[in-house]
Protein backbone atom coordinates (compact mmCIF):
# COMPACT_ATOMS: atom_id res chain seq x y z
CA UNK A 1 0.00 0.00 0.00
CA UNK A 2 1.16 3.37 -0.75
CA UNK A 3 1.78 5.71 2.64
CA UNK A 4 1.20 8.85 3.11
CA UNK A 5 1.12 12.07 5.82
CA UNK A 6 -1.64 14.10 7.17
CA UNK A 7 1.02 16.56 9.14
CA UNK A 8 0.69 19.48 11.40
CA UNK A 9 3.06 21.87 9.92
CA UNK A 10 2.59 25.04 12.82
CA UNK A 11 -0.02 25.90 14.99
CA UNK A 12 -1.70 24.17 17.79
CA UNK A 13 -4.04 22.04 16.36
CA UNK A 14 -3.53 18.46 17.37
CA UNK A 15 -5.72 15.30 16.07
CA UNK A 16 -7.14 13.66 19.01
CA UNK A 17 -6.99 9.45 18.56
CA UNK A 18 -10.60 9.28 19.84
CA UNK A 19 -11.62 11.85 18.01
CA UNK A 20 -10.39 10.71 14.75
CA UNK A 21 -11.27 7.00 15.05
CA UNK A 22 -15.36 7.85 15.91
CA UNK A 23 -15.29 10.23 12.80
CA UNK A 24 -13.88 7.37 10.59
CA UNK A 25 -16.18 5.10 12.24
CA UNK A 26 -19.45 7.17 11.03
CA UNK A 27 -18.49 6.93 7.78
CA UNK A 28 -16.75 3.48 7.89
CA UNK A 29 -18.98 1.46 10.71
CA UNK A 30 -16.71 -1.65 10.58
CA UNK A 31 -13.32 0.53 11.25
CA UNK A 32 -11.76 -1.04 14.53
CA UNK A 33 -8.64 0.69 16.86
CA UNK A 34 -6.09 -0.91 18.19
CA UNK A 35 -4.48 1.00 21.18
CA UNK A 36 -0.44 0.70 20.50
CA UNK A 37 1.38 -1.09 23.53
CA UNK A 38 4.98 -1.74 24.63
CA UNK A 39 7.97 0.78 23.36
CA UNK A 40 4.98 1.42 20.27
CA UNK A 41 3.37 3.37 22.20
CA UNK A 42 5.93 6.36 22.83
CA UNK A 43 5.29 7.61 19.61
CA UNK A 44 1.77 5.99 18.37
CA UNK A 45 -1.57 6.00 20.47
CA UNK A 46 -2.83 2.97 18.14
CA UNK A 47 -3.77 1.73 14.98
CA UNK A 48 -7.32 2.39 13.08
CA UNK A 49 -7.88 -0.33 9.88
CA UNK A 50 -10.64 1.50 8.03
CA UNK A 51 -13.14 -1.85 6.63
CA UNK A 52 -15.35 -1.31 4.03
CA UNK A 53 -17.67 -4.26 3.58
CA UNK A 54 -15.12 -6.40 5.13
CA UNK A 55 -12.41 -5.46 2.92
CA UNK A 56 -9.27 -3.33 4.60
CA UNK A 57 -8.77 -0.37 2.88
CA UNK A 58 -6.86 2.21 4.74
CA UNK A 59 -4.75 1.65 7.52
CA UNK A 60 -4.63 5.25 10.09
CA UNK A 61 -1.69 5.59 12.59
CA UNK A 62 -2.26 8.06 15.22
CA UNK A 63 0.89 10.02 16.41
CA UNK A 64 1.29 10.07 20.04
CA UNK A 65 1.54 14.20 20.05
CA UNK A 66 -1.55 14.49 17.75
CA UNK A 67 0.64 16.31 15.53
CA UNK A 68 0.75 13.20 12.40
CA UNK A 69 -1.46 11.05 11.22
CA UNK A 70 0.20 8.43 9.27
CA UNK A 71 -1.98 6.39 6.34
CA UNK A 72 -1.24 3.87 4.00
CA UNK A 73 -4.15 3.51 1.52
CA UNK A 74 -5.21 0.89 -1.76
CA UNK A 75 -6.18 3.54 -4.41
CA UNK A 76 -5.97 7.29 -4.67
CA UNK A 77 -9.87 7.63 -4.42
CA UNK A 78 -9.26 5.74 -0.89
CA UNK A 79 -6.72 8.17 0.61
CA UNK A 80 -9.01 11.09 -0.79
CA UNK A 81 -12.11 10.10 1.18
CA UNK A 82 -10.89 9.27 4.13
CA UNK A 83 -8.61 12.82 4.11
CA UNK A 84 -12.00 14.37 3.45
CA UNK A 85 -13.53 12.38 6.61
CA UNK A 86 -10.97 13.43 9.03
CA UNK A 87 -11.17 17.01 7.59
CA UNK A 88 -14.94 16.94 8.78
CA UNK A 89 -13.87 17.07 12.12
CA UNK A 90 -15.37 19.86 13.79
CA UNK A 91 -12.52 22.55 14.17
CA UNK A 92 -10.21 21.09 11.75
CA UNK A 93 -6.37 22.41 11.65
CA UNK A 94 -8.60 25.64 13.22
CA UNK A 95 -5.40 28.60 13.36
CA UNK A 96 -3.16 26.12 12.27
CA UNK A 97 -1.25 24.26 8.36
CA UNK A 98 -2.04 21.07 8.05
CA UNK A 99 -0.70 19.70 4.73
CA UNK A 100 -0.99 16.16 2.82
CA UNK A 101 2.81 14.77 2.00
CA UNK A 102 3.46 11.73 -0.65
CA UNK A 103 0.38 12.47 -2.21
CA UNK A 104 0.83 15.17 -5.11
CA UNK A 105 3.14 17.48 -6.90
CA UNK A 106 2.39 20.00 -4.41
CA UNK A 107 1.77 19.54 -0.92
CA UNK A 108 -2.14 20.39 -0.54
CA UNK A 109 -3.01 22.55 2.67
CA UNK A 110 -5.71 21.09 4.21
CA UNK A 111 -8.76 22.38 5.74
CA UNK A 112 -12.02 21.70 7.15
CA UNK A 113 -14.88 20.71 4.72
CA UNK A 114 -12.50 19.59 2.39
CA UNK A 115 -13.94 17.14 -0.24
CA UNK A 116 -12.58 13.86 -1.84
CA UNK A 117 -12.81 15.46 -5.39
CA UNK A 118 -10.82 18.92 -4.41
CA UNK A 119 -8.13 16.36 -2.67
CA UNK A 120 -8.03 14.58 -6.60
CA UNK A 121 -7.99 17.69 -8.23
CA UNK A 122 -5.04 18.89 -6.39
CA UNK A 123 -3.46 15.44 -7.16
CA UNK A 124 -4.46 15.40 -11.06
CA UNK A 125 -3.79 19.30 -11.47
CA UNK A 126 -2.28 21.10 -8.61
CA UNK A 127 -3.85 24.28 -7.35
CA UNK A 128 -2.30 28.31 -7.31
CA UNK A 129 -3.36 28.20 -3.51
CA UNK A 130 -0.89 25.19 -2.16
CA UNK A 131 2.32 25.20 -1.10
CA UNK A 132 5.06 25.95 -3.87
CA UNK A 133 5.96 22.36 -6.48
CA UNK A 134 8.85 20.16 -5.17
CA UNK A 135 10.76 18.29 -7.34
CA UNK A 136 11.19 14.56 -6.41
Amino acid sequence: MPNSIIAVVDGAFRFESSVVFDTLRSRWPDSTFVKATGRVAEVSSGQITVFEREDPIALVGLDIEGEGIDVDWRAPEVLAEVVSVIASIPGFAAGSTVILADWAWVLPILHEGMSADDLLTIRRDGADTQVPSYEP
